[in-house]
């Protein structure tokens, strides 16, 4: 399923547009504006050699490794918490690996407390997909009924007042959260975690937030 972009074919007409990022991961380097994080360990990211394949994000060489890109942690975060969509298309090319991409206060979508996070997860620890949540103090999955594989997916997150919704395969939602939502200012994130020795690479080849 292919949704609609970039921001909704640029806005209807006679609506303010409001803000927005959009990101191809292509050319040589990574746009000055995203941050590449060690979570744990000593990871390394670079952009993939060939057409259409995005950027790579690799952890450290021990299992529980974990590295990010995003705005940084530090940067002003301007997405809503309550009104705001995610399109990614992500890949987790091997098993042993978890690859998440969504929206956080800070540089990371792992389930650590004090995190403010909505997340699509793909790891291979669990049975199928799932949408994670997290206000700060408590953490909410609820999984999809698709199983997780490595395959090359795209992942939407609508961010709303009183829940959020994941979709993989468009039309219905394919989960809804409404449990421990965030409330805090949110940026983008794309988050690797090796789930055994071994460094392992998840891949991200597009991003899209905007506030609705």
């Amino acid at each position: 399923m292919v949704f609609d972009s970039v921001y909704e074919i640029m806005t209807a007409s006679g609506t303010v547009r409001k803000t927005r990022m959009i990101e191809f991961f292509d050319g040589e380097l990574l746009d000055s504006r995203w941050v590449f994080t060690n979570i744990t360990g000593t990871g390394s990211s670079a952009m993939v050699t060939g057409a259409d394949n995005g950027f790579a994000v690799t952890t450290g060489a021990t299992s529980g490794n974990q590295s990010t890109i995003s705005y940084g942690g530090t940067a002003p975060s301007h997405f809503c918490t309550n009104a705001a969509i995610m399109i990614a298309i992500l890949e987790r090319p091997v098993t042993s690996m978890s690859v998440r991409a969504g929206l956080a206060q800070g540089p990371q979508l792992c389930n650590a407390c004090c995190n403010h996070v909505v997340a699509s997860e793909n790891d291979t620890n669990d049975t199928n997909y799932q949408i994670t949540t997290e206000d700060g103090t408590c953490l909410n999955s609820v999984c999809t009924c698709t199983a997780v594989d490595t395959t090359r997916r795209v992942h939407k997150i609508e961010l709303k007042t009183c829940d959020a919704d994941l979709f993989l395969c468009g039309g219905t939602a394919d989960a809804t959260s409404s449990c421990n939502l965030p409330n805090a200012p949110l940026q983008p994130v794309f988050h690797v975690l090796s789930r055994a020795s071994g460094t392992k690479s998840g891949r991200i080849s597009y991003m899209e937030v905007y506030n609705t």
